[in-house]
């Protein structure tokens, strides 16, 4: 009852905090080109990607395991869609009307700041409008809206999960997958694409462009790592140690067809997924796009390929199909603001890097990682937000929020706008300190009241050598 009651107070503080409007006044609405056919179009192919991330999962499950980690990834996104539209597109998207001016999304127009309005526009952390896809959220617009969001909130719900999988209970996979699609993720999510305050540090604070991550380096990869990360820390998921003294080995593959099939699917659906995203500027190069994302997964499964060959005498392509996850996901960021060769140079880093990880995390800090969450997304999603910084060009994202007589530049743009570099850096920074804060913080408190629980329980069920002498008194 106490936890019902607290519930429903946390319900009525949203709606009275709902009731306070932020006006938006406009005119005429502007849609994305071809929206939202084409946009659909792309998430339906972009549900390619967390089906990739399913089957490679499978590649390196046992046999005997195989079932169960197919129902914990099926149930746990039906908890976390179920969640994201019941409060994640409000968190997310709340506010959008101050920011997009969409003739059917005038009315989601409220969003929260901890900084007055007067003293300066643009530092919003969550929208307020849009609860259950009801009121302003029902219109076709708004539905699209949400529905091109399913293939991203997917991803950033299974990095977790599969991390988590048959180490946890299935109630405590449904609570990861409901906080991070109806919290975690939206919340990111609005303050990175959503018209939040780290889309806008360029205009607010003078870095550059603002906090920039077209494809979700940050906002699914590294977000849903950290939540992982403080899984395995606080619940003790840890290497048995009869394992640490067998050989190293890499990974086993027991569904080699699975895994390839995988393994092909992911460029497709990631490449699809960041193509969907109607919030980005229309001029966006939509063929260097995909030519970076395909390039960056192939120079990510290439040094596994070799490393596994030179180290075992065979390729090892459950190693290669991981090495392509971990080149898509740090090329996310900055694949529309990179020329071909850096893409594919951050994909051969991410790809080099894959196995030194491995080996660190299994047989150095004795983490429990079996599916390499922490190797394929989180240090590649690190590595692609700071890239950005470094190897974007200038020549493309003029205007990107907002900012900008040049597009997104790093420190290997040309002259004129080499200048924006150091404050990009300083955003992208900003970025990734603000989303691994908020990972840590809010799947902290819900792994910590596990854990809790869990010392409780074993306290009431561990023997107690007092009565067990008194029971052998009476029984005498």
């Amino acid at each position: 009852m106490g936890s019902l009651r607290k519930g429903l107070i946390w319900c009525m503080a949203l709606g009275l905090v709902a009731l306070f409007p932020a006006t938006v006044l406009a005119a005429d609405g502007v849609h994305p080109a071809a929206w939202p056919s084409w946009h659909l179009q792309a998430a339906f192919l972009g549900l390619l990607a967390p089906a990739a991330l399913m089957l490679l999962a499978l590649g390196a499950t046992p046999a005997e395991h195989a079932s169960d980690t197919v129902a914990g990834a099926l149930s746990a996104l039906v908890a976390g869609v179920v969640a994201y539209c019941i409060c994640g597109f409000a968190f997310q998207f709340g506010g959008i009307a101050l920011r997009e001016n969409w003739p059917g999304l005038h009315g989601l127009a409220a969003e929260w700041s901890p900084i007055d309005p007067s003293l300066g526009w643009g530092w919003g952390a969550i929208g307020l409008r849009g609860f259950f896809l009801l009121g302003p959220a029902a219109t076709p617009d708004g539905y699209a809206l949400a529905a091109v969001q399913l293939p991203a909130v997917a991803v950033a719900i299974l990095v977790p999960v599969l991390a988590l999988a048959r180490r946890v209970g299935r109630p405590i996979l449904l609570a990861v997958a409901a906080l991070v699609g109806g919290v975690l993720y939206p919340l990111v999510g609005n303050w990175v694409w959503g018209g939040g305050w780290l889309a806008l540090l360029g205009g607010n604070a003078g870095l550059g462009h603002g906090f920039v991550d077209l494809g979700g380096s940050a906002t699914l990869n590294l977000l849903g790592a950290g939540v992982a990360l403080c899984g395995i820390l606080l619940l003790e998921h840890r290497v048995a140690p009869a394992k640490r003294r067998q050989a190293i080995e890499l990974p086993p593959v027991h569904f080699p067809l699975v895994m390839l099939i995988g393994s092909l699917l992911a460029p497709i659906g990631w490449v699809s997924m960041v193509l969907a995203n109607p919030l980005v500027p229309g001029d966006m190069p939509v063929g260097l796009v995909a030519l970076n994302l395909v390039l960056a997964a192939l120079g990510g499964a290439a040094p596994g390929l070799f490393y596994s060959w030179l180290a075992t005498g065979r390729a090892d392509a459950l190693l290669a199909a991981r090495g392509m996850i971990a080149g898509l996901a740090a090329a996310s960021a900055s694949c529309a603001f990179v020329p071909p060769w850096a893409a594919l140079l951050v994909g051969l880093l991410a790809g080099l890097l894959l196995p030194l990880v491995l080996y660190a995390v299994e047989h150095r800090l004795h983490w429990h990682d079996p599916n390499a969450i922490l190797s394929t997304h989180g240090l590649p999603g690190l590595l692609g937000v700071l890239w950005l910084a470094f190897a974007a060009d200038g020549r493309w994202g003029v205007g990107w929020n907002g900012i900008g007589e040049w597009g997104v530049s790093g420190w290997l743009a040309g002259p004129g706008s080499a200048a924006d570099a150091p404050g990009q850096l300083l955003a992208q920074l900003a970025g990734v300190g603000s989303i691994l804060l908020l990972a840590v913080l809010g799947s902290g408190i819900l792994f910590g009241v596990v854990r809790i629980r869990r010392g409780l329980t074993a306290l009431r069920e561990a023997p107690q050598p007092g009565r067990a002498r008194r029971a052998r008194r009476r029984a005498t």
